[in-house]
């Protein structure tokens, strides 16, 4: 992107996907501040955004072991500390994470001066990466500065900020796609990953397109950025241990992590067999859960009648 004066598009889950790159990225450019201070980087992805402070709230709290009277955070593992040279034992070095993971989340907090000279020289030279999108149109009317990292929501490019963004993108041949995890067939994730081997001179022959209406569409035929897979940010356990997380045993007696489960991502195949197998082990256990499918879009699960809701109309489940 750096050579060509492009532009990189990392459609990214919300919640864990989206973290976890701009996490990344903020190393990246802390391990080499020259070579990337060029590049503008920002994160178009509201729902992330929605996110990122009870995120950083969770990552600020602390809990007591009852044996040893010893405080630890809950949820920051010993593993950050270690890849940025810093002591989850010392308060100070404690402070210096929380700096970076506000950094990185772009949660408002005020950085102690004092600490940032703590840790490893990425730790040392971590900095605010990302500038505000502001008004999506403008921007994309007035040209974003290149070269470019846009982080957007939607990882599956058929909505969000995603849908935005690729058809005003894709006919550049200067575009990178990186697609960041798996992607059901039939979205437009899924449609682009199936063009990455394509030439251009290929992609000029096809007549289908990329339609995410009737009235947003892209000819496959004027696709001219480059598409590609990074591996490394699945995280998710398959259906197997899946069902282990729902239904455990704890001394003998059996244990749901929820009552209602929403199966969201997959094709239709895959998530009914996931249905089939929570439903199945939960009747062995005798656990009452329940198991929610996105059999329409235009559907909406109101949590507290725990019933469906079309068109502010409540429909049993």
């Amino acid at each position: 992107v750096i050579e060509t004066s492009g532009v990189l598009v990392l459609p990214a889950f919300s919640l864990g996907r989206t973290q976890d790159v701009l996490f990344d990225l903020h190393w990246i450019v802390a391990e080499n501040p020259e070579r990337y201070g060029a590049v503008t980087f920002y994160l178009d992805a509201p729902s992330a955004r929605s996110m990122h402070q009870c995120m950083f709230d969770a990552f600020s709290r602390t809990e007591t072991n009852g044996k040893n009277g010893k405080v630890r955070p809950m949820w920051l593992g010993k593993q950050m500390f270690r890849w940025l040279d810093l002591d989850d034992t010392d308060p100070a070095d404690v402070q210096r994470m929380l700096d970076i993971i506000s950094i990185t989340l772009n949660v408002p907090r005020e950085v102690d001066p004092s600490l940032v000279g703590a840790g490893s020289t990425v730790a040392q030279a971590w900095r605010p990466i990302l500038s505000p999108v502001g008004k999506r149109r403008e921007l994309m009317e007035s040209g974003v500065p290149r070269p470019c990292v846009i982080v957007t929501g939607a990882g599956s490019c058929d909505g969000g900020p995603a849908r935005a963004w690729l058809p005003h993108l894709l006919g550049d041949a200067s575009t990178i796609v990186a697609m960041l995890g798996y992607a059901p067939p039939t979205s437009i994730a899924g449609q682009l990953l199936s063009l990455r081997a394509t030439p251009l001179a290929e992609r000029a022959r096809h007549t289908g397109c990329l339609a995410w209406s009737p009235d947003e569409r892209v000819a496959i035929r004027d696709i001219r950025a480059a598409v590609v897979q990074l591996g490394g940010y699945s995280a998710h356990a398959d259906q197997a241990g899946l069902v282990d997380w729902l239904i455990w045993e704890f001394k003998g007696e059996w244990k749901s992590s929820g009552r209602v489960v929403f199966v969201q991502h997959g094709a239709d195949d895959q998530r009914s067999a996931l249905k089939d197998a929570f439903e199945s082990r939960a009747a062995e256990r005798g656990l009452p859960v329940r198991t929610v499918l996105p059999d329409s879009g235009e559907q909406w699960f109101d949590l507290d009648a725990g019933a469906r809701v079309v068109d502010d109309r409540t429909s049993e489940v």
